[in-house]
């Protein structure tokens, strides 16, 4: 196989109700130069067999198993593998819309971008039941990273938050080693994942497309689930987080917050 624009990585464990669709969903895009990087970690309950099944059928898979260690340790895997010029991520029971690859990859090539943003729908339940459903609002529009710190939080926190709505250029991961933290068990390594990599880009793009359907089930979602590890990683985020806003604003500038009530409130570091 050719060397592919895009790598698409995929953790995998123990999802087998949800894997063989959401596997289905980047197979099915109408771009079709990448490669999926299928990482099992350690599933038991028959996801890794349903990963081979699909692996046989399509050269464009490359399926690695390995014990399981964690979702971090599975992406950084997915990383160690990548050979496509952009990184894009998939939980293992999310979807990607069927143009997702087309428009981030055009995007970031007509932009020069080192990374693309855009929308999606996030949809929660309990037991099978649909309890909530949100959607993330992204302006069309391309920024450097000290401009998004300009403009209202939700901008950067749409950006910072999670790593399914984004292209990333793989050479920056490759060039500043940017990994994921393994000692994290329950959720936020997307977020030190993302402001470390904002550490060291200039252009992002964003899109208003909906690209992406995230879905938060319970007893499915490590990021759902209690832990004090989960806490402590709060903690340590959002240290890292000040520090970054505070090198990029150089320690003096204030930007706009609007807090769910909708009211607006300036933030000094």
């Amino acid at each position: 196989m050719a060397t592919p624009t895009v790598s698409v990585i995929m953790p995998v464990y123990n999802a087998h109700l949800y894997v063989a669709k959401a596997i289905e969903s980047v197979l099915q895009q109408t771009y079709q130069d990448f490669e999926l990087i299928l990482v099992d970690d350690g599933a038991t309950d028959g996801s890794g067999e349903i990963c081979e099944k699909y692996a046989a059928q399509d050269d464009r898979i490359v399926l690695i198993h390995e014990e399981n260690s964690g979702i971090c340790k599975a992406r950084n895997t997915g990383l160690k593998h990548a050979q496509g010029t952009y990184i894009a991520f998939c939980d293992h029971d999310d979807l990607y819309m069927p143009q997702y690859l087309e428009k981030a990859v055009s995007s970031a090539i007509k932009e020069n971008a080192d990374l693309v943003k855009f929308a999606y729908r996030s949809e929660y339940s309990i037991d099978g039941k649909i309890t909530n459903v949100f959607e993330d609002p992204v302006p069309n529009i391309k920024l450097s990273v000290t401009d998004v710190l300009k403009k209202p939080y939700e901008l950067f926190d749409l950006t910072k938050r999670v790593l399914w709505n984004g292209l990333y250029k793989r050479e920056i991961i490759a060039n500043y080693r940017i990994l994921f933290d393994e000692s994290i068990l329950a959720g936020m390594e997307d977020f030190l994942f993302n402001i470390n990599f904002l550490s060291h880009i200039n252009e992002i793009v964003y899109i208003p497309d909906k690209l992406f359907t995230h879905y938060c089930r319970s007893g499915q979602s490590t990021s759902s689930k209690y832990s004090e590890n989960r806490l402590k990683n709060i903690i340590r985020v959002k240290g890292k987080e000040i520090a970054f806003i505070t090198s990029e604003t150089s320690g003096g500038g204030g930007y706009n917050w609007k807090s769910s009530s909708g009211k607006h409130t300036s933030i000094y570091l």
